[in-house]
């Protein structure tokens, strides 16, 4: 028996299905930076930017882990990084893989 291999294909995410606490990824535009999860983002990021510049390659890795955790594993604000892809003025969501996350 021949078996094939292919990839899971992407979780298509519509715009109306983008929650409050994702963060939209991408180029900065007004609908990004004013989406309340990118808001929530830069929120947590401004928190640690002086840990981060002091930091060491290393510390750097684990504050930017820390923070996605923040983002996607708190309990009642977990949110997802969502990439766009726009196809004839419709724009469709897809979640970020967590390699390229962090």
């Amino acid at each position: 028996k021949n078996i094939v291999y292919t990839k899971p294909a992407k979780q298509h995410i519509s715009s109306e299905e983008v929650q409050l606490n994702d963060v939209l990824c991408g180029r900065n535009t007004a609908e990004r930076r004013s989406h309340p999860g990118n808001y929530r983002y830069r929120k947590i990021l401004r928190q640690r930017v002086d840990s981060f510049s002091k930091a060491t390659w290393n510390e750097k890795k684990v504050i930017a882990s820390r923070v996605v955790d923040m983002v996607t594993k708190e309990h009642y604000t977990a949110g997802r990084f969502l990439e766009s892809h726009t196809d004839m003025e419709e724009t469709s969501w897809y979640p970020m893989k967590e390699k390229k996350v962090r």
